[in-house]
């Protein structure tokens, strides 16, 4: 397995990780602390940046594999 593929596992469990936090009554993430639909507010920007990381290193995939 390459590191692009590899890259590409590890975004899809991230995302997969954020799923199952939704809807959840407490979250932590360092020193913050978040409650009721914070969470799920924090856990949308979350998904939205870790959806982009996955659709550019797919790109990246796509890209080499035409190269």
């Amino acid at each position: 397995m390459d590191i692009l593929q590899l890259e590409i596992d590890v975004a899809r469990d991230e995302l997969t990780r954020v799923a199952i936090w939704w809807d959840a009554d407490k979250l932590e993430l360092g020193d913050f602390q978040f409650s009721g639909s914070e969470v799920n507010e924090v856990l949308l920007a979350i998904r939205r940046i870790k959806e982009q990381k996955l659709a550019q290193l797919i790109r990246l995939q796509t890209e080499g594999a035409t190269s």
